[in-house]
């Protein structure tokens, strides 16, 4: 490519033209080894939903079943899928897996070797905007000694990665007007974001490099997991196999089932996107397959925190907290009558976790992503409760039952608010993490492998020798002005696959 530029610096025309033009070229030349691909997989998939149908026709229609998926953690997921699931699944939602695959990895790939895959540092104040608006205010609490927020990768450190990466950080601290930020790093050594020595600025952005890395695995990998996974899961199957089709109840819920057992059964069983092995053929053809962990230690992460959110905190005994009074904008917008009333009924909760703490915790709904989140609750929780005088209240409590075998006390929650939460969660929340993690974060800022540790840049011996090593050559001082070269394009083009994948 040198010899490339030279004549195209000569002719006047920029490299990132040159770059883009060499992209197109190779995108074009990819496609005809993907798009054959794109034929095969589609003529695949059009025999196994085939099968699958044939074997319906049969009299195959087992329903869906719930099992144990991690025994260390003991909690339970899809174990296995109905034939009606598998056909809808294979219909409408595996084509579009197949079409992102084949048309969407050619072109990251011609991104990679056209030099114009990248991932900027985030900046200060965005950084504490996605923690505070996005899917990692789940993660977030207020810390009363540092009159900060507080966002804490739970897990992280239990990760076992694979030899010559590292997600170094651990927590962030957010000021309350979010202009300062504090990261603590794993060995408990903290960099300040108004630090004034250049040394200690250019330290603070290489712990914040490795913030944004473990951003990037945490949100798809444990901050989302209590949301996607075994309440969901438990509500669809036993409700399919309980209540009746015709009834109030089951025509509440069922517009929120869709596709939720094959996605999970998908995730924890089969685990395409996560069963990354480091083999010569993971390497060299799964590229959607981005974590330095594997499928193992994913579905162990996911397990883990589904047990401290269903099973340890729905274990406790709800602490008497009020519900926070509306702010101006929210009493202008909800005028009816019966809100307080509403209200005054959230106020007698019998569960830790049944509203979620965001509608019952001050302090938790102040943050500005759970405020968001807070008043759809309302909206969803007005609706069910004008229906709960036709709901079958003897079929409630058969399902409540058997929910709360997995579930803990789960049959002890007011039933309004345990269908509300139920929606909110699958309708409202689960799109939100998705979309907020990915159009405000994850799209210009995630890449989830990174190779170097985090060393202080005083250490002159240790970086000169990293340095030298590198193919893309540069200075000390570059690199504190500009630590994200250090990120691989190759691990940036997987996490896109992946993102692309799984969206």
């Amino acid at each position: 490519m040198t010899s490339v530029f030279s004549l195209t610096d000569w002719l006047g025309i920029g490299r990132m033209n040159v770059k883009r033009l060499w992209m197109y070229t190779l995108y074009v030349g990819l496609l005809f080894i993907y798009i054959p691909t794109y034929v095969i997989m589609h003529a695949l998939l059009k025999w196994v939903t085939f099968k699958k149908r044939f074997m319906r026709l049969m009299g195959s229609n087992r329903n869906s079943e719930l099992s144990l998926f991690s025994r260390k953690n003991q909690v339970t997921d899809v174990s296995i899928t109905s034939i009606d699931e598998k056909i809808d699944f294979l219909t409408h939602r595996n084509p579009v897996y197949i079409r992102r695959l084949t048309l969407w990895t050619p072109h990251e790939l011609a991104m990679m070797f056209a030099g114009l895959q990248s991932t900027p540092l985030i900046s200060d104040e965005h950084l504490a905007y996605v923690i505070l608006h996005t899917v990692y205010a789940h993660s977030v609490s207020w810390c009363r000694e540092r009159k900060m927020y507080h966002l804490v990768m739970s897990g992280i450190c239990d990760s076992c990665l694979f030899q010559g990466f590292y997600w170094d950080a651990r927590e962030v601290y957010v000021s309350r007007d979010a202009k300062k930020l504090i990261i603590k790093m794993y060995d408990n050594s903290e960099y300040f974001s108004d630090a004034t020595e250049p040394l200690d600025r250019a330290n603070f952005d290489q712990a914040k490099l490795h913030a944004q890395i473990c951003l990037s695995y945490y949100a798809p990998g444990l901050a989302h997991n209590h949301v996607h996974f075994v309440f969901p899961s438990t509500m669809c199957v036993l409700s399919k196999s309980m209540l009746d089709k015709d009834g109030i109840l089951y025509n509440l819920l069922s517009p929120h089932f869709r596709f939720t057992e094959a996605i999970n059964y998908q995730a924890l069983r089969v685990g395409k996107a996560s069963n990354n092995k480091r083999s010569i053929v993971d390497r060299l053809f799964f590229f959607w397959q981005p974590f330095p962990v594997t499928k193992e230690q994913f579905i162990e992460g996911v397990a883990w925190k589904c047990k401290k959110y269903y099973q340890e905190q729905g274990q406790k005994n709800p602490k008497e907290q009020q519900v926070e009074p509306l702010s101006s904008d929210e009493s202008e917008s909800s005028s009816d009558d019966d809100m307080e009333e509403q209200k005054t009924q959230m106020k007698n909760r019998t569960h830790q976790i049944f509203p979620p703490r965001f509608m019952t915790d001050p302090k938790i709904g102040k943050i500005p992503y759970m405020k968001f989140l807070k008043g759809y609750y309302m909206v969803v929780r007005k609706f069910v409760a004008s229906l709960e005088p036709l709901i079958d209240k003897e079929e409630w409590n058969r399902l409540a039952l058997a929910v709360s075998e997995h579930v803990p006390k789960y049959n002890q929650v007011n039933m309004i608010d345990a269908i509300t939460t139920f929606i909110h969660q699958v309708a409202i929340t689960h799109y939100c993490d998705h979309n907020s993690y990915l159009e405000y974060f994850a799209w210009r800022h995630g890449c989830m492998s990174f190779r170097y540790p985090f060393e202080d840049f005083g250490k002159d011996r240790y970086w000169e020798a990293v340095l030298t090593s590198r193919r893309r050559k540069m200075t000390l001082e570059q690199l504190k002005l500009r630590p994200d070269w250090l990120i691989r394009k190759r691990d940036i083009m997987r996490t896109r696959c992946f993102f692309e994948r799984v969206r």
